[in-house]
């Protein structure tokens, strides 16, 4: 959900950019995590366009955690 606003359709930030509450916003601004939103952002991008859904809320949030976990990312503190 920091990734996107259900108010603006097929619109997807990353990076330094994202929505973080103040806690999160000092830890989500440098290289590494900027870097999983956009691996997050580019392949939300194109499950989307693979289902062709007409929106990113359309996409199932396993179907992502899953293809980034393929794709070798670590989402959570027990997966480092």
């Amino acid at each position: 959900r920091c990734l996107y606003d259900a108010g603006l359709l097929n619109v997807i930030c990353a990076g330094r950019c994202i929505s973080a509450d103040d806690g999160m916003w000092d830890i989500s601004r440098v290289i590494p995590p900027c870097a999983v939103t956009g691996q997050a952002a580019g392949t939300a991008a194109a499950l989307a366009g693979e289902q062709m859904q007409a929106d990113i809320p359309g996409l199932s949030l396993e179907r992502l955690t899953q293809t980034l976990r393929e794709q070798g990312q670590k989402l959570t503190q027990k997966e480092l």
